[in-house]
């Protein structure tokens, strides 16, 4: 895989679980899914439709590392990135984050997703894509400035995003890691 251009990024649920534990545990999707043909098109291919969502996801990153370095504080900020299913998932990461008064120092980037599937019918527009997210310049720390991170953490992985359009949005409805071969 060559070398792209990264994208500044960050996620509070995915970046605890990641730092803290140096595990997790996830759904596997199903990669076999197909495209379903389009009767009213929103993109007019599916490169337009996977700059659109790449765009959404940055947004989405950005809002969720702000929070994150805020310590988990005024996490509805994200409502303006994503979807209520998948502020509810990542607010138990923003909780945690405020309770261990801990905060994010540091930037975190993901490369040029890879288009995995993309449905549209009438209004509704789903795009899943896979990322690989790059932590390693992201260190949590406690309110002494001293780095939680564990020495087993995993710096770069793949997720397997969902991004849909939602009132003419669109917005991040899910952010998962993929248990799938990495695209890092």
């Amino acid at each position: 895989m060559r070398r792209s251009k990264r994208v500044l990024v960050g996620s509070a649920a995915m970046l605890v679980a990641l730092s803290l534990s140096g595990c997790f545990a996830q759904e596997t999707p199903d990669a076999t899914s197909s495209p379903s043909p389009s009767t009213t098109p929103v993109f007019a291919s599916e490169e337009e439709a996977l700059a659109a969502a790449t765009e959404a996801y940055a947004s989405y990153r950005l809002v969720s590392e702000a929070i994150f370095a805020d310590g988990g504080s005024d996490p509805e900020r994200l409502l303006t990135v994503a979807t209520e299913e998948q502020y509810g998932r990542e607010l138990t990461g923003y909780k945690e984050l405020a309770s261990n008064k801990l905060h994010a120092v540091g930037k975190s980037f993901f490369e040029p997703p890879t288009l995995q599937m993309l449905e549209s019918s009438g209004d509704n527009t789903t795009i899943v894509f896979y990322a690989c997210v790059d932590v390693s310049n992201v260190d949590i720390q406690n309110a002494a400035g001293e780095s939680q991170v564990r020495p087993d953490r995993v710096d770069r992985y793949t997720t397997e995003t969902t991004v849909v359009l939602h009132d003419g949005r669109l917005l991040v409805a899910s952010d998962i890691p993929w248990t799938g071969e990495s695209l890092c």
